[in-house]
C-alpha cells in the first residue's frame, strides 16, 4: 500500500477594499485570485521529501502523477483546503481528475476524537509529538515568495517540508485512532475481466480497468473512461 503525505502553500487573494472589518468584497473588487505557490510530498517509508515551486505546469503534473499512484493520501485539512486547491489547479492546467483514492484527513481525526483547545496542526503536533511548525515571520514571507525573492523561497521550502514531515509523524501517531483507515494489507484480485462496463457520465464502452481502490472493508475496481476521462466504481470484493 502506497501512502503519500502532502502539504501545499498558496498565495492570498488580492483585491481592493475600504474596511478591515465587517466588509464584503465583491468579485469585481478581486484583482488576483489565489494560486499555488509550492507543494511538498513524501512517500511513507521513504526518507526524501519532494518539494517543488509551482511556477510551471510540469511541477503540477509531477504531483498529479504521484497522487494517481497513491493508495491513500494523508493531509491536514486536505479535504477542505489542499485537495480542493489542487483540483482547481489541475483543471486549469488541463489535467484530468486524480484517480480515486482514499483520503486520510488528520484534521477530521483530531476534531472527532479529541477535545483539544485548538485543532490547528501546530497545536496538535506540539501536544502529541512535542514539536511544532517553523516560525514563518508572518505575511512578509508570502510577499517575498510572490516577489520571487530567493531567500524567501528557501525559507518557504523549509516551512513546507517541515509541515509535510510533521503531518506524516502525526499520522503514524494517530493511526490507531483512524476508524475508517483503508485496508493496508494485500489487495485481493477482483474477477471482472469479462465484465462489460459503460461510463455513467457519457455512456461510452471505451473503458479500461485500473487497479482497485481501498476502503476499510472492500477492494473496489476503478474504471477509467477513455472517451471523457471519467473515473467510476466497478465491482467490489470484501476484504
Amino acid at each position: 500500500m502506497r501512502i503519500l503525505t502532502l502539504d501545499i502553500e498558496t498565495a492570498p487573494n488580492k483585491g481592493a477594499f475600504w474596511r478591515l472589518f465587517k466588509t464584503t468584497i465583491q468579485p469585481a473588487m478581486l484583482d488576483e485570485p489565489t494560486y499555488m505557490l509550492s507543494y511538498a510530498a513524501k512517500w511513507l517509508d521513504e526518507r526524501a521529501v519532494i518539494f517543488h515551486r509551482c511556477t510551471e505546469d510540469g511541477q503540477l503534473r509531477t504531483l498529479h502523477r504521484m497522487m494517481c499512484q497513491a493508495d491513500a493520501i494523508v493531509t491536514y485539512n486536505g479535504d477542505g483546503f489542499d485537495l480542493k486547491h489542487l483540483n482547481r489547479e489541475f483543471a486549469k492546467a488541463g489535467l484530468p481528475p486524480v484517480r480515486p483514492t482514499a483520503s486520510i484527513d488528520l484534521y477530521k481525526v483530531v476534531k472527532h476524537n479529541f477535545a483539544l483547545p485548538s485543532n490547528r496542526l501546530d497545536y496538535a503536533c506540539q501536544y502529541f509529538l512535542g514539536k511544532g511548525k517553523l516560525d514563518t515571520g508572518g505575511y512578509e514571507l508570502w510577499q517575498g515568495v510572490m516577489d520571487d525573492d530567493e531567500k524567501s523561497w528557501l525559507k518557504m521550502q523549509r516551512y513546507n517540508i517541515r509541515d509535510t514531515r510533521l503531518t506524516e509523524e502525526l499520522y503514524l501517531f494517530l493511526r490507531p485512532w483512524i476508524r475508517n483507515h483503508p485496508y493496508g494489507g494485500d489487495t485481493p484480485e477482483i474477477n471482472d475481466l469479462a465484465s462489460e462496463y459503460s461510463c455513467p457520465a457519457c455512456g461510452s464502452h471505451k473503458v479500461e480497468l485500473d487497479r482497485a481502490r481501498r476502503t476499510r472493508c472492500f477492494a473496489v475496481r476503478v474504471v477509467h473512461c477513455k472517451e471523457c476521462g471519467n473515473y467510476f466504481d466497478g465491482k467490489r470484493k470484501k476484504i
